[in-house]
């Protein structure tokens, strides 16, 4: 079942660690940009302790030539969810390092004080655990998709 996978997945990308997380989110918003007309031109890793707020930097332009620099923060959390605090703080990263948009991505949920935050700022945006999971299938990354369900692509978890 796709809630079962779904577990497994986020289990097994927790177990791997931030840098790990922050890869594949990499991978995956690329590879979905590219499928909505985004030409991805710099995508950086940037995560650490000394990330100043910020593990993702991508910087696109779609067929008009409009550029984006987009900043990403992730959180491959066991159960902790996402607070007010959490997002305000990327919120200042962003506009510190001169983004035109930011996603904040995690594997658990956003608290009600943060979801509203996100709601207020219209270039900011919070993928929490569901919407990252239609991410991962529409783009397919990381998994194959059968008849019979959802298995991990060996490609990218090795076992």
């Amino acid at each position: 079942p796709e809630d079962e996978f779904k577990a497994r997945l986020y289990k097994r990308l927790w177990l791997m660690g931030g840098k790990h997380f922050e890869s594949f989110c990499a991978s995956v918003l690329e590879k979905y940009l590219s499928m909505t007309g985004q030409f991805v031109i710099f995508c950086d890793i940037t995560g650490g302790s000394d990330d100043g707020g910020v593990d993702i930097v991508l910087e696109t332009i779609d067929g008009l030539g409009f550029y984006e620099k987009i900043m990403v923060q992730t959180k491959c959390k066991d159960r902790a969810h996402i607070t007010e605090k959490d997002v305000r703080e990327f919120y200042g990263a962003l506009n510190a390092l001169d983004g035109t948009r930011g996603l904040y991505i995690t594997t658990t949920h956003f608290h009600e004080g943060a979801r509203k935050l996100l709601y207020s700022i219209n270039d900011c945006v919070g993928i929490d655990g569901d919407s990252l999971f239609e991410l991962i299938k529409k783009t397919e990354y990381g998994i194959c998709i059968t008849k019979n369900g959802y298995t991990f692509d060996t490609a990218i978890f090795s076992r």
